[in-house]
């Protein structure tokens, strides 16, 4: 199994402009010196929050590919699962579209065939089986376009979560301090987290 991202998300979950103010800085004219650094932090705390909730913020593309059909069905990863886009199989080399599937309300979804067959396909071979789909928190606006639409439905103890990122990240800090942060980021984000069972 492995999931790959075809369309990175368009936005981060939280802004410049919240960052300044969570760390208590007073940019000039609208900027501050660090800007290219904390843009790069904000990435580097959303990624981690998501790496460990195991979940989608903002809304991308995904791909994950199996070699073979597991007979639980395909787990579809790093939820929530906003929409499939497609179903294709390797059939003489070659991946076509499948049909006459279904998707799960579990909390990881399960993509499973109606009438309950797997699709032939060629064992072992890592793509076998593919489903594209989009994934993270739903978007506002239709469609949407601007950040706040793209992050208006992000839980705010996640977006607090990354702020503490940045923290972690930007502040020099006394190990206690530190300490103090990291279970605060851990406390908002454990109602999140994805369980694999």
């Amino acid at each position: 199994m492995n999931v790959t991202t075809i369309s990175p998300p368009p936005f981060e979950p939280v802004t410049l402009a919240e960052v300044y103010a969570h760390l208590r800085l007073d940019p000039d004219d609208g900027a501050h010196p660090d800007d290219s650094l904390l843009t790069g932090f904000i990435e580097a705390a959303r990624t981690q929050v998501e790496q460990m909730t195991r979940r989608s913020l903002v809304a991308r593309r995904l791909r994950v590919s199996y070699g073979n059909w597991p007979a639980c069905g395909l787990r579809l990863w790093r939820p929530p699962v906003l929409r499939v886009i497609a179903v294709r199989r390797m059939e003489d080399g070659e991946l076509v579209e499948a049909e006459g599937w279904t998707v799960s309300d579990e909390q990881i979804p399960r993509l499973r065939f109606v009438d309950g067959r797997a699709p032939a396909v060629l064992h072992g071979q890592a793509d076998a089986l593919q489903v594209e789909y989009e994934a993270g928190y739903a978007p506002a606006g239709s469609p949407p376009t601007t950040q706040a639409d793209f992050t208006a439905n992000i839980p705010r103890p996640l977006k607090d979560a990354i702020l503490l990122g940045v923290q972690l990240l930007y502040d020099t800090l006394a190990p206690d301090q530190r300490d103090r942060i990291e279970r605060t980021r851990d406390a908002l984000i454990s109602p999140f987290r994805v369980l694999i069972v």
